[in-house]
């Protein structure tokens, strides 16, 4: 019908092997609910961790150690000072 998503082809062939007739089965795979659950279900992939965003956190963690009472935004701006200078 409108569009060939994994999921829709992959739903009439179930419809129709359950012993749904054809058109039904059609209908139903390639509904509106089911083309927009076809985002929901592939998954992204995520990216690696970079060296910079590791350093960071571990002058994060460092940073609130040592100061727990100070804002995370003015700690934020410290550790992002300490990674720049360990280049």
């Amino acid at each position: 019908m409108a569009d060939n998503c994994p999921t829709c082809i992959l739903l009439k062939a179930l419809l129709q092997s359950a012993g749904v007739p054809a058109p039904a089965a059609e209908r139903v795979a390639f509904s509106t609910p089911v083309q927009q659950a076809e985002g929901r279900v592939v998954r992204k992939v995520k990216k690696k961790t970079s060296a910079y965003s590791k350093k960071l956190g571990k002058a994060m963690k460092a940073l609130k150690k040592k100061h727990p009472k100070t804002k995370m935004s003015t700690l934020m701006k410290r550790a992002h000072k300490q990674v720049k200078r360990m280049k």
